[in-house]
């Protein structure tokens, strides 16, 4: 009894702890999807993330609260012992003796089971963990159904073979395009001068109105790799991924990873990672994003690849994902953003490096890049809290003059909707265009390299339906 009473309290005092320090951070309740990246999370990541949001003086006080606590629930762990209190003798009210006694203390355990069986599940944290684990329960039951769904799986573009060459899907983490000076030249400390030559250049073709579908990366990246979207009603269960699409087509697919192997039930980009012919994650991860070009050059030079590299990017802490020593680019006066901003800047010089190194050596077609999602100086990313910032993602497409070329039209259609709105989970449909790989699971009006794609600025969605992007104030200027 002791020992239930001693963790009890622990238990229940360090929830409502960690609930307030949320609250106070987000200035926002807790909601479910945000357990998700938390029982996902690393230590390296919890780590980051309390420091990014909490000085040495604030942590030193969640320390010694934690004791605090701790302490407390000893305390009364041995005070219900009967070894604290005095021995002195009490005179007991005649209801509180013999038969009553027994029917007040079984009726008592009997309300306290009720009330804890009703109410104890439906309490943070443990409903959001229950919804958490309905999530990972999900991944399983897709992870049973994708044979199935892969024999559905055909491929109907006329081609009919897969392009002789590379090609590249990059994946960003936490990138803001407010921060990127190549879709904001209102920055004068240019935070992306490989970005910014190639626009001015006209080899990429930046999206200057893509948002991600959600804040988080786990439930953004289920639909930016899948036929999953916010705008149909097919689940995760029921869809296929790109790389199975690249698989059917005929492309030696490729995962590299500077993320923490999410491996099969764990989490959807970890389901869909695994359908990759060829998986290489950085050792440890993760680590500078310039492992990762180490990794891209055991691609081998000749034959037809399509490579999805899932970067690390501007991951909290943001001086983390930098050299030291790294110029600094100054385009506020706030250290967070000045970091944030040169995490950016460093981004921009590794996909310079990919696309040279590709470009030379791997017969490179066509790079398209994506981040999962934005990132809020001041509140990070998650539902909690959520601002349009979380979902200001940049989205740009390079196609090579061979490319160009052989596929005029289709290079022509997603030059002709760059000013069009765009959702990140579109990725799908669009890259089984370029990959010259449409399948009877893609619609052509969310395909960009199609004269047909049509996303209305009233029909955009975020947040998984929760908002329409028209709702984003910046859109109101």
């Amino acid at each position: 009894m002791t020992g239930i009473i001693v963790l009890s309290v622990i238990f229940f005092s360090m929830a409502a702890i960690s609930y307030l320090v949320y609250f106070f951070i987000y200035d926002n309740m807790f909601p479910a999807e945000d357990m998700i990246p938390v029982i996902m999370t690393s230590w390296q990541e919890t780590v980051g993330f309390m420091m990014t949001h909490f000085d040495t003086a604030k942590l030193a006080g969640l320390g010694l609260v934690t004791l605090l606590i701790i302490a407390g629930g000893l305390f009364l762990g041995w005070m219900s012992t009967g070894e604290g209190r005095e021995k002195t003798q009490v005179a007991l009210n005649p209801v509180w003796t013999g038969k009553g006694k027994t029917v007040i203390i079984v009726l008592l355990v009997i309300m306290a089971g009720l009330t804890i069986r009703r109410w104890v599940p439906r309490c943070y944290p443990l409903y959001e963990l229950k919804l958490a684990r309905r999530y990972q329960a999900s991944i399983v039951q897709e992870e049973k159904f994708h044979e199935e769904n892969y024999k559905k799986l055909q491929i109907t573009d006329k081609q009919g073979k897969p392009l002789q060459g590379t090609v590249i899907l990059i994946i960003g983490e936490s990138e803001n395009r407010d921060r990127m000076t190549a879709f904001n030249p209102e920055l004068k400390d240019d935070s992306t001068p490989w970005l910014t030559g190639m626009a001015k250049s006209n080899q990429a073709i930046l999206y200057k109105k893509a948002y991600s579908n959600f804040p988080a990366t786990a439930l953004a990246l289920e639909q930016v790799l899948t036929s999953e979207n916010q705008y149909g009603d097919q689940q995760f269960s029921d869809a296929v991924s790109i790389l199975d699409v690249a698989n059917k087509a005929g492309y030696e697919t490729w995962w590299l990873g500077n993320h923490n192997r999410m491996a099969n039930g764990t989490s959807a980009y970890g389901l869909v990672a695994e359908a990759a012919k060829h998986k290489l994650w950085t050792n440890p991860a993760p680590q500078d994003d310039n492992a990762l070009l180490d990794l891209l050059k055991k691609v081998p030079k000749d034959g037809n690849n399509f490579v999805i590299i899932h970067m690390y990017g501007s991951h909290t802490r943001y001086m983390d994902r930098y050299p030291a020593g790294y110029p600094e680019v100054h385009n506020s006066t706030k250290a967070s953003v000045v970091q944030y901003d040169t995490s950016v800047k460093y981004t921009d010089e590794i996909m310079g490096r990919i696309f040279d190194y590709a470009e030379k050596n791997l017969n490179l077609k066509a790079l398209i890049y994506t981040s999962d999602h934005g990132e809020d100086m001041a509140n990070g990313h998650g539902e909690g809290g959520f601002t349009f910032a979380m979902v200001h993602t940049p989205v740009f497409f390079y196609f090579s003059p061979e490319y160009r070329k052989d596929y005029p039209q289709l290079v022509s259609n997603v030059e002709k909707h760059k000013d069009d709105f765009f959702t990140n989970d579109l990725m799908f449909d669009s890259l089984s265009g370029i990959l010259l790989a449409r399948n009877n699971y893609q619609k052509a009006q969310y395909d960009v390299t199609d004269d047909r794609y049509s996303l209305p600025a009233d029909k955009a969605l975020t947040v998984h339906g929760k908002h329409k992007v028209m709702e984003d104030p910046a859109l109101q200027k």
